[in-house]
């Protein structure tokens, strides 16, 4: 498994780590891709109503918020890109 790397925590602090290009931004995405693995506590999780961030095992909720985590830093990394492209003239 790999480590989620964060750009920080900060408004704004994000920008500064925006990939360059689209290709960039997938290449980040298969960096940071995290699995979840197939265990009886996020099904029982599900099967109960709850996100695979409330099983009953520290260990597995953390791996959820981390997988969680790397989709919304990718995102955002995605707008800002996006928002560079559009900008710049062409």
């Amino acid at each position: 498994m790999r480590v989620v790397h964060r750009c920080g925590s900060r408004v704004g602090s994000a920008k500064s780590c925006a990939p360059a290009s689209l290709s960039d931004a997938t290449e980040l995405s298969l960096q940071r891709h995290h699995l979840i693995p197939e265990k009886i506590a996020y099904r029982r999780a599900s099967d109960e109503g709850r996100a695979l961030t409330e099983t009953r095992f520290q260990t597995l909720n953390q791996r959820a918020h981390k997988l969680a985590q790397s989709v919304i830093d990718f995102v955002t990394k995605l707008q800002i890109w996006l928002s560079r492209v559009q900008e710049s003239p062409n």
